[in-house]
C-alpha cells in the first residue's frame, strides 16, 4: 500500500464541551483494489464522548455522540479528510486538559480493526476512521461491512451505509452487510463512524468486484438457509394449545415448513410425550406437567431435536373463565410515561396487566411453563429462592429427560461443593480507611462523586470499594421512582455474567470434570469430537466458536440448544474469527450441565451464589442474565482477589486461577495469530487510562489502579474490576450508563487510585 502525503490546516473546532485544535503533515494510506479485497490500513481518530440518551433520536440511535458531527470545521463528516498524527487539544468542560491525536491503524489477520486495543477500551465513545481508495477508472464495487457496535460510511461525501442495531449493539463479523460503491477514476475518500457501547470495539470494510461479491452472495444465502432453519421451531397446530384439556396430546407443526423442507429435504418428525415423571404416554390422563421430545432426519446422519413444555389443565378450568385480576405494577422510572399520570389510571393498567397474564398463560410455552411449576411446588412457610422456582423445575426437568433420551446416566460423581480450607482466605468485612490501607477521606471523597453523579444524571446505583478485604465504601444513590435504592436492591449485570461463568467454569477444572480444551463432543454427543469443526470450552469462553448474538435460540432455557448450533455447524469456523456473543457461553453452560449432573442455575446456587454467601441473585442465561447488588459483587472480586477461595473455602486453586485470565488468542489458535484479542476464561483487562496520561511526568500509558486489573465491563454499565496488585475491589450496580458516565467513571476511579496507601 502507498501513502500520499496531505497537511491538514490549524483550525479551532468546539465539540460536546470541548476546544480542540488539529494540526498535523503526515501520510494517508492509501488502498487499491487487488488480490487482497480487506482495506487494512487506516487513520483512526477517537475516542469521542457518546453517552446515552434518555429517548431515541432523529437518527435512531440512542447515544448522541453517534449522531453528533464532531468534524464541522473539518468540513463535516461527509467531507472530512484525516491524517495519522493529528493532535486535538482541548479542554473538558470540568476544566480537565486533554489530547487526542490521531494514528494509524491495522487490521488483523481476520481483517477486523481493532478500535478497543487503539483506544483503551474506552467505553461510550465514538472514533472515526479514514483511508483513500485509488482506482484507475471509473468503477462500481461492492463493499462488504461489518461492525461493533453501530456504524456509518460515507464514500465521496455521501452516506452510503447507516446501521445501528439495537440499544445494546452488535459484535463484529465479516459481511454482516454489503452495498454497492461508486468509485470515480483517482483519489477517493471513505470515512467511516463507529460506536462503542461496551467489550470488543472494531470494524471491517472488504471491497469486491461484481463477480465476487455475487459468489459471496450466493455463499451467504446458504449460511442463511441454516439460520433459517435453525430459527424454524416446532409449535402447537393451534396457538392455545400449551395449555390444554386431558385427554389427546396437541398436534405439533413446523413453524415454517418451507424453510425446514429446503433444509432437510423434508418435513416429516417424531414424537415423543413422556410425563412430569419422566414416564413415556400416549396420552394425558390427569392435569400436570408434560414434555414433547421431537426428533428428524437431517442430511449427513443429522438428527433434529427439540422437546417442549405443555400444561394439561383441570377439565373444567380454562384462563378465559379467570375473574379479572386485582393487579398492580410499579410505575416504569426509565419512560417518559408522567408518574402522576400511572397512578391515576391504575385500574387501566390493572385491567392490561390482567389480560397479559390470561395471554402469557394461554397463548406460549411460557404459561404452560409457569403453570406446571407452579403445580408441582410445595407450601413452604418462607420465602423461596431461586431453587424453588418455575423456571428452576423446568430446567431440572428437562436436563433430567435429556439424560434418558441420549440413554446417560447421571455423572458419577457430578460437580462436588467447594473444599474446606486449613487456613481461610480473606472475606469483606466492615472496617476503617486506615485499617484498608487507604486515605483517611475515602469514604468521603467517594460519596462526593456519587452524589454528584446521581444529581446530573437521575439514574440510581450503588457503589462499593475494598481493599485487602476491608470494606471502605458501601452505599446507595437515587431512586426508581419514588422507591428510594437501597443496598439490597438488585441491578442487571449484563455481561459481567460472563465472568461469574467463568468462575463457574473453573470449578470443572479443579475438579478435573472439565477442561478448557477438551472437544465438547464428549459430553454433546451431535458434536464432533475431531477435526476443524470441534468446538471446545475455551472457544466458547473467548467468543472463538463463530457464533454470535445474545440469548439467541432461547439460550439456557432451549433444553436442546446445543443441537441446534450442532445443526448449523457447517456454517462455523471455530478457531478462526472473534465474535464477541453470549450465546457460545450459553453452549459451555450446557456442557457444563452434562460434566455435572445439575442443571445450570442450581449449578450456580448450589455451587457458587450460596457457597458465596450472595443474597439470592437471580439468573437468566449465561452471556448475560444475573441480577444482583453491588455486595455481591464485591464477593465475586474478593474471591478473584483471593485466586479462588473466600473464607473457609476454596473453589479453585490459584494455579487453576492463571489459567483464567487474559492472554492473546494466537496463544491458542494459529489462524488468529495476528490479532490483538485478550481474553480469558470470561474474564478480561479492565484498564482504565489516566485523564493525564503523558502530562506532567505521567507515563503515555498510565492507568487508573494497576494495569493488573480484571473483571468485565456490561451493558447495563455495572462495574466489576479488581485490581490484583493494589488488593482493591471495586464494583458497582446500575441500570444504564446515562449522561456523562465516562466523567463520573473516571472520578470514581481516580479517587480510589489517589487513596491507596
Amino acid at each position: 500500500m502507498k501513502a500520499v502525503r496531505l497537511l491538514v490546516a490549524m483550525t479551532v473546532l468546539v465539540v460536546a464541551g470541548c476546544w480542540p485544535v488539529w494540526t498535523a503533515m503526515a501520510e494517508i494510506p492509501v488502498f487499491r483494489p487487488g488480490d487482497d479485497p480487506v482495506i487494512r490500513e487506516w487513520v483512526v481518530i477517537g475516542p469521542f464522548p457518546n453517552p446515552t440518551s434518555e429517548h431515541r433520536l432523529p437518527d435512531g440511535s440512542m447515544r448522541t455522540g453517534f449522531g453528533h458531527d464532531f468534524l464541522q470545521r473539518l468540513g463535516g463528516e461527509p467531507g472530512a479528510v484525516l491524517a495519522p498524527d493529528a493532535s486535538v487539544s482541548f479542554v473538558h468542560e470540568d476544566g480537565d486538559e486533554g489530547t487526542i491525536v490521531a494514528k494509524q491503524a491495522t487490521a488483523g489477520a481476520d481483517g477486523i480493526v481493532d478500535l478497543a486495543a487503539a483506544f483503551d477500551n474506552a467505553e461510550l465513545a465514538v472514533a472515526y476512521a479514514y483511508a483513500q481508495i485509488e482506482t484507475a477508472e471509473a468503477m462500481t464495487m461492492q463493499a462488504f461491512f461489518g461492525s461493533d457496535d453501530w456504524a456509518k460510511v460515507w464514500v465521496n461525501g455521501d452516506e452510503v451505509h447507516s446501521i445501528w442495531a439495537n440499544d445494546l449493539g452488535r459484535a463484529c463479523q465479516p459481511r454482516q452487510e454489503s452495498f454497492p460503491v461508486s468509485l470515480r477514476p483517482g483519489t477517493n475518500h471513505i470515512l467511516l463512524k463507529i460506536d462503542q457501547n461496551t467489550g470488543p470495539w472494531g470494524y471491517i470494510v472488504e471491497l469486491l468486484s461484481e463477480e465476487e461479491a455475487e459468489r459471496i452472495a450466493a455463499e451467504q444465502a446458504w449460511r442463511e438457509s441454516i439460520g433459517a432453519f435453525q430459527d424454524a421451531p416446532l409449535r402447537p397446530r393451534n396457538q392455545w394449545e400449551f395449555v390444554f384439556a386431558p385427554g389427546e396430546f396437541p398436534e405439533l407443526v413446523w413453524e415454517r415448513p418451507e424453510v425446514v423442507e429446503d433444509f432437510l429435504g423434508h418435513a416429516d418428525f417424531t414424537v415423543r410425550w413422556f410425563d412430569g415423571d419422566l414416564n413415556e404416554v400416549t396420552e394425558a390422563e390427569k392435569p400436570g406437567r408434560y414434555a414433547a421430545y421431537v426428533e428428524a432426519e437431517g442430511p449427513h446422519g443429522m438428527v433434529v431435536r427439540q422437546a417442549l413444555t405443555f400444561y394439561c389443565r383441570d377439565a373444567d378450568w380454562h384462563p378465559w373463565r379467570l375473574p379479572p385480576l386485582d393487579a398492580s405494577i410499579e410505575w416504569p422510572h426509565n419512560t417518559s410515561i408522567d408518574p402522576k399520570v400511572w397512578e391515576e389510571h391504575a385500574e387501566t393498567v390493572s385491567a392490561f396487566v390482567s389480560r397479559a397474564f390470561i395471554d402469557a398463560v394461554f397463548e406460549g410455552e411460557s404459561g404452560a411453563i409457569f403453570m406446571a411449576g407452579m403445580t408441582e411446588l410445595d407450601e413452604l412457610g418462607r420465602r423461596p429462592t431461586q431453587l424453588e422456582t418455575p423456571a428452576m423445575l423446568h430446567q431440572d426437568y428437562h436436563l433430567a429427560l435429556k439424560q434418558k433420551i441420549l440413554g446417560l446416566e447421571k455423572p458419577n460423581p457430578g460437580l462436588q461443593p467447594p473444599r474446606q480450607r486449613e487456613t481461610p482466605a480473606p472475606v469483606l468485612v466492615d472496617g476503617t480507611p486506615e485499617e484498608a490501607g487507604m486515605a483517611a477521606d475515602v469514604a468521603e471523597r467517594l460519596r462526593e462523586v456519587c452524589q454528584t453523579w446521581w444529581d446530573e444524571s437521575e439514574l440510581p446505583f450503588t457503589a462499593f470499594v475494598a481493599r485487602n478485604g476491608v470494606v471502605v465504601f458501601h452505599e446507595a444513590f437515587g431512586s426508581m421512582g419514588a422507591k428510594p435504592v437501597t443496598l439490597e436492591t438488585r441491578f442487571p449485570t449484563a455481561s459481567i455474567t460472563k465472568a461469574h461463568a467463568g468462575l463457574l467454569f473453573a470449578q470443572f477444572m479443579e475438579q478435573g470434570l472439565i477442561q478448557p480444551d477438551d472437544p465438547i463432543g464428549r459430553w454433546l454427543p451431535d458434536f464432533p469430537v475431531e477435526g476443524e469443526k470441534v468446538i471446545t470450552p475455551r472457544h466458547g469462553f473467548t467468543h472463538t466458536t463463530g457464533l454470535d448474538g445474545h440469548g439467541r435460540w432461547n439460550g439456557m432455557n432451549n433444553p436442546w440448544l446445543d443441537n441446534v448450533i450442532a445443526n448449523g455447524i457447517e456454517g462455523l469456523s471455530p478457531g478462526e474469527v472473534v465474535l464477541y456473543n453470549g450465546v457460545s457461553l450459553d453452549l459451555a453452560g450446557k456442557v457444563m450441565e452434562m460434566a455435572g449432573g445439575k442443571s445450570i442455575f442450581r449449578l450456580f446456587h448450589e455451587h457458587f451464589f450460596m457457597p458465596l454467601g450472595q443474597d439470592n441473585p437471580t439468573i437468566m442465561n449465561l452471556g448475560f442474565g444475573i441480577d444482583c447488588t453491588a455486595a455481591d459483587l464485591g464477593r465475586v472480586g474478593q474471591l478473584m482477589l483471593n485466586k479462588g477461595s473466600y473464607g473457609g473455602l476454596e473453589f479453585f486453586s490459584p494455579e487453576v486461577f492463571e489459567k483464567l485470565l487474559p492472554r492473546p488468542i494466537g496463544e491458542f489458535y494459529p489462524a488468529l495469530s495476528d490479532s490483538d484479542w485478550e481474553y480469558g476464561m470470561g474474564i478480561s483487562w479492565m484498564r482504565q487510562p489516566h485523564p493525564e496520561a503523558g502530562q506532567d511526568g505521567i507515563p503515555e500509558d498510565a492507568t487508573l489502579l494497576s494495569k493488573n486489573t480484571i473483571g468485565h465491563g456490561a451493558a447495563s454499565s455495572a462495574v466489576l474490576r479488581v485490581d490484583l496488585d493494589n488488593g482493591l475491589v471495586v464494583t458497582m450496580a446500575r441500570y444504564s450508563a446515562g449522561p456523562d458516565y465516562d466523567k463520573h467513571l473516571t472520578q470514581f476511579l481516580r479517587v480510589i487510585d489517589e487513596s491507596v496507601r
